[in-house]
């Protein structure tokens, strides 16, 4: 093969934009300008099975906002998935943060730690932001928009001089989204470059519905646009495999049937329990005699709206009950079935929201802890990569900084982890076994706080107070 006979290479790819596209267009006004006028009524209380279905096809073929907006629905009226939702988030959320630089060696990467510092302590709604960004846990994605507010002469902000500062992560609500493209390619406006289907692009399937002047979606495809790298942050977070298309509905797909049938089964068990759970009145009568058939009929139907009853003095009256223990356990089990599977889906274990006696030593409260330990690792290491590559280091070119963007760390390992972490260190450090400087980064990110390697401290001089100057022996 002959290299110099093969065409040039085209980038097509956008997913890392260079510095001059990153410092040479930033955002400082929101697009997706979504108002109340624009939002879609409430469904839930109209659905059922076959208007689900249809959302559903809809969707597989890109056409995704009425699937999504059952999605909203679904999360604003059911309480265990709400809170199911928010043990997953809060794991990060409401954990510290802790900045680590790339090379705790290098000054540049210091001062790179601090500038991404002073823009968190600086953007109106980091954690707001943070907390629609994880709503990618269980949605196929999250997007949000970066505005950036230009810093003015006489505004102090920090240690360093900064150019824009964060003024917030601006949520895009999911009914925006658009992936018809791939499936009608080209079918937009001729001068409307988003209507061009290329796999190269960055997030090459999502596009998004532009609104008017009152925050209304226009639902056409001659007025989207594609999303921006300098503008946008797109965030994936569930488990899916990525060739699961996002229009699918990522995992909150597989909530809905869950969520209706449960939905459905306590306006079931209401019913049953205002037909059933009170006495019935029953009457005998001879119904030889048809008048006093029909005034014990006229009697039990004016009982029923006043709450007394008048009959014929030969006729008798019994009150009967039916058993509904049965009857409200099979709505329980069924009850508890959807809501445990729900947990298992956002949460991998059901046993934190329905404790259950499972015998001494059987370690199922370990495992669940350990699956719910796996989450949070995995939700920390993808949120934390999303920053890095489309916040952090953007931030830190549009302000002239060149370190490298700094790992972020919410939490750390729990204590039982981490004690036996540490003895594990010290057991090394006793065998002369230190941890090199790579290796103390991955132990900053394990226990979520930055630590300093000081040798002359691990070879023995002052370790312990009782230990004295023992000539370079530690005891432990």
């Amino acid at each position: 093969m002959n290299l110099a006979t093969l065409p040039p290479r085209r980038d097509a790819r956008k997913s890392a934009p260079t510095v001059e596209n990153r410092t040479a267009d930033v955002q400082t006004s929101r697009q997706a300008r979504l108002s109340g006028l624009g939002q879609p009524a409430y469904l839930a209380y109209t659905l059922d099975v076959q208007r689900i279905q249809n959302a559903l096809r809809s969707a597989e073929r890109g056409d995704t906002w009425l699937l999504f907006t059952i999605f909203r629905d679904m999360y604003a009226s059911y309480g265990h998935l709400q809170t199911e939702w928010a043990k997953r988030k809060c794991v990060i959320t409401g954990n510290p943060q802790t900045l680590i630089p790339y090379d705790a060696d290098d000054k540049d990467d210091k001062i790179a730690c601090e500038v991404i510092q002073q823009m968190i302590d600086n953007c109106g709604n980091w954690y707001d932001g943070l907390n629609h960004l994880l709503d990618a846990t269980l949605y196929p994605l999250a997007a949000a928009e970066k505005i950036f507010e230009p810093v003015g002469r006489a505004e102090n902000l920090g240690k360093h001089k900064l150019r824009y500062k964060l003024k917030e992560i601006a949520p895009v609500d999911p009914i925006l989204l658009c992936f018809k493209l791939p499936y009608i390619p080209g079918f937009t406006s001729i001068d409307n470059p988003a209507g061009k289907f290329d796999p190269d692009d960055w997030e090459a399937w999502l596009r998004f519905y532009a609104t008017d002047r009152n925050g209304v979606p226009k639902y056409t495809m001659q007025d989207v646009y594609a999303p921006n790298p300098n503008y946008h942050i797109v965030h994936r977070s569930n488990m899916l495999s990525s060739v699961i298309p996002p229009n699918f509905g990522g995992h909150m797909r597989t909530i809905l049937f869950p969520w209706l049938l449960s939905t459905q089964d306590r306006d079931w068990w209401a019913l049953m329990m205002q037909k059933y759970g009170m006495p019935i009145p029953v009457g005998k009568v001879n119904t030889q005699q048809m008048d006093t058939v029909a005034y014990m009929q006229q009697a039990l139907a004016l009982c029923a709206q006043l709450g007394g009853i008048v009959i014929d003095t030969k006729a008798e009256i019994e009150w009967g009950a039916i058993t509904t223990t049965d009857i409200a356990g099979a709505h329980k089990m069924f009850q508890d079935w959807c809501d445990c599977n729900t947990s298992k889906i956002v949460i991998g274990q059901s046993l934190s929201a329905k404790p259950e006696k499972t015998g001494m030593g059987s370690g199922a409260a370990q495992q669940s802890e350990e699956i719910r330990e796996d989450y949070r690792i995995q939700d920390t290491m993808k949120l934390d990569d999303t920053l890095k590559k489309q916040l952090y280091r953007q931030f830190l070119d549009i302000n002239g900084y060149a370190g490298h963007a700094p790992t972020t760390r919410w939490g750390g390992m729990r204590e039982g982890a981490a004690a036996t972490l540490s003895k594990t260190l010290a057991q090394n450090a006793t065998a002369g076994l230190v941890p090199s400087a790579r290796g103390m980064r991955t132990v900053n990110e394990k226990f979520g706080i930055e630590f300093e390697l000081h040798i002359d401290m691990v070879r023995g001089k002052g370790t312990n107070p009782q230990d004295g100057d023992n000539d370079g022996k530690v005891k432990y």
